[in-house]
């Protein structure tokens, strides 16, 4: 792990320190978001795993800083891989209830519509399954775009041998893909990725990175402390509704206090909102509108127990008696 990440994460855990967190989030948002965004070909689908791999990495802080983990982007890579497969498989569960034609549309949302996206999910699945180390050299190279001569700074070997590194794990990649019966070459389609958002990006593209990157930091942030400030058992509610800002009210009333809310869009709609009150946590999610006139139907359960499964069993056992 980079020293700068470990330093904003150490300050972050131990300290509480929410603008080392943000920085974080700055430092590497964009590439998660860049890569989700290409594995589920939608904006709102890219910004959910990109929100879920920041959590999970709040979560996970004293754990990676107490760890020998020398790369974040590698560990990051991985999480951002099974966040977008959750997601994925979210949108499909969604898309059954609701018939076949919706089903197709997000499959073909899921393998980006092209040949071209399929043998990215693919090529995606086998640089998950690298070792911590050539993980590191391919996103390093084709998702933040160092040089050589970047890479090989941070890990103390030459330009040179940086580049050595990196064909090793572009080898690897190919020998899983050729397993899986596709032979392509790794760095050339690597390398027609989409970069993340820079620095040089277009001001109202800036901004919109920019907006993204303060929603997901205050959103984790947010979240976070609701996991920890929570008793357990803790039930938590997703409503997929039309209108975020009027059921916030309408829970208002019914006793719950309002605890995040998103920025609204260009239309002045709030995306997403959440309230909570006693052990029970609420969160309300702009749906999109299935025929024109309704919201897509759907509510979600989570429940969380604290302790884990020990956590769980104890919980069970009080339960029965």
């Amino acid at each position: 792990m980079e020293q700068d990440d470990v330093e904003l994460l150490r300050a972050y855990q131990g300290d509480g320190d929410e603008s080392a967190f943000t920085r974080l989030v700055e430092r590497h948002c964009g590439w998660i978001f860049a890569a989700a965004r290409r594995r589920l070909g939608d904006d709102h689908l890219a910004d959910d795993a990109t929100q879920a791999v920041f959590v999970v990495l709040s979560t996970k802080a004293s754990q990676l800083v107490g760890s020998k983990h020398r790369s974040l982007s590698a560990w990051l890579f991985h999480v951002m891989h099974y966040a977008c497969a959750r997601v994925r498989r979210s949108q499909q569960r969604q898309a059954a209830h609701e018939g076949l034609a919706e089903s197709t549309r997000v499959r073909n949302i899921s393998d980006g519509g092209t040949q071209d996206g399929a043998l990215l999910i693919l090529m995606e699945d086998s640089i998950a399954e690298l070792p911590v180390e050539q993980r590191e050299m391919i996103v390093r190279r084709f998702y933040q775009r160092e040089s050589f001569a970047e890479i090989g700074a941070v890990l103390n070997i030459t330009a040179e041998a940086a580049r050595k590194r990196v064909d090793r794990a572009l080898m690897t990649v190919k020998t899983l893909m050729v397993r899986d019966g596709v032979d392509v070459i790794p760095d050339m389609f690597l390398a027609g990725l989409s970069p993340s958002a820079s620095t040089s990006a277009p001001a109202g593209k800036a901004a919109i990175r920019q907006k993204r990157i303060d929603s997901i930091a205050k959103g984790t942030v947010v979240m976070v402390e609701q996991a920890k400030a929570c008793e357990y058992p803790v039930v938590s509610a997703e409503f997929f509704v039309k209108d975020v800002e009027a059921n916030l009210e309408f829970f208002e009333k019914l006793g719950f206090r309002r605890r995040y809310v998103e920025t609204a869009d260009a239309m002045g709609r709030v995306p997403r909102a959440s309230l909570v009150g006693g052990v029970g946590r609420i969160w309300l999610r702009r749906a999109a509108e299935s025929d024109g006139t309704r919201p897509l139907p759907g509510v979600t359960l989570y429940f969380w127990v604290e302790g884990g499964t020990d956590g769980l069993l104890a919980t069970s056992k009080e339960n029965c008696r």
